[in-house]
């Protein structure tokens, strides 16, 4: 359907809220945003360029910063500099 997707589960809601909170910060700092849905420790990702009706360079640097948020406790150090070369590990 033109988009990376990826359900990210972790321990309780907390954990999962940190996550988006991450990964909002650098949605905004890329002006690209999620599509997302969250229940409790569960988040799910969907990630398109609306305007281009697609997959673009965007949604792979915010994959790549989500992979780096999920993956790390202070995950906003990690994520702030990144750049994705592909999807990899944000297709499902």
């Amino acid at each position: 359907d033109g988009k990376l997707k990826k359900t990210y589960r972790f321990a309780d809601f907390v954990e999962a809220f940190a996550f988006m909170t991450r990964s909002a910060l650098v949605a905004e700092r890329l002006n690209h945003h999620p599509d997302w849905f969250n229940a409790y420790g569960t988040v799910r990702v969907a990630l398109n360029t609306h305007d281009a009706h697609g997959i673009t360079r965007l949604d792979f640097e915010l994959a790549s910063a989500m992979e780096a948020a999920a993956g790390s406790a202070d995950g906003l150090a990690a994520v702030t500099d990144r750049t994705a070369t592909s999807a990899g590990p944000l297709l499902d």
